[in-house]
């Protein structure tokens, strides 16, 4: 009887492959990884001090904001087991609003995120998601965005405010109203189910 050889990549790529079928797919699963992405949000929202050289992390809190309110919202994406099944890759996508739904579920646009996951934005959420959208593809990681997303820097009217690019004028305060927003929404669809 021949021997059958394990090797490293077959037992890794085992591992992966039911942590996406067991883990992963579990939409609550995400809820507690949005929850402590927004408690890390708080926690450096708190240490950070607006203007100084050294610890002004407004950045770091809003990016931190952000991915929190992208894992709930890819969290209701996944509680539907069609959508889930698509978005994990059990599934090719079959038309092209399938390839979209793929496609946004993999992206950092909260805006795109939140009409996925029916959750409906105000023109507030939606300039705020923009922003946050912003930090979470580069603002807080890179001194300059890349080319595709050199729109980002072209100085626009933000509300009533000056001129100049949307993330800039984005409060730490208006990311914890989109954060309450967001988890009003995402939390009794996932836990209230009769």
């Amino acid at each position: 009887m021949a021997k059958t050889k394990i090797s490293a990549k077959n037992v890794v790529t085992e591992f992966w492959r039911d942590y996406r079928r067991d883990i992963y797919s579990v939409s609550r699963t995400w809820v507690t990884k949005a929850r402590n992405l927004v408690l890390a949000f708080e926690a450096v929202r708190a240490i950070s001090v607006d203007g100084s050289m050294h610890f002004d992390m407004r950045g770091e809190a809003l990016r931190l904001a952000g991915m929190g309110i992208e894992v709930m919202l890819k969290a209701l994406i996944l509680e539907n087991t069609d959508t889930r099944h698509l978005v994990l890759r059990f599934r090719e996508p079959t038309t092209e609003a399938e390839l979209s739904l793929r496609n946004t579920f993999n992206s950092h646009d909260l805006v795109a995120l939140a009409a996925a996951g029916g959750v409906a934005f105000s023109s507030q959420h939606t300039e705020v998601a923009d922003a946050l959208s912003a930090y979470i593809y580069w603002r807080a990681l890179h001194m300059m965005p890349s080319m595709k997303r050199i729109k980002n820097i072209i100085p626009t009217k933000y509300g009533n405010g000056p001129d100049g690019s949307p993330q800039s004028y984005v409060k730490c305060e208006q990311a914890r109203e989109l954060v309450d927003y967001v988890i009003a929404v995402v939390h009794p669809r996932l836990y209230n189910k009769r």
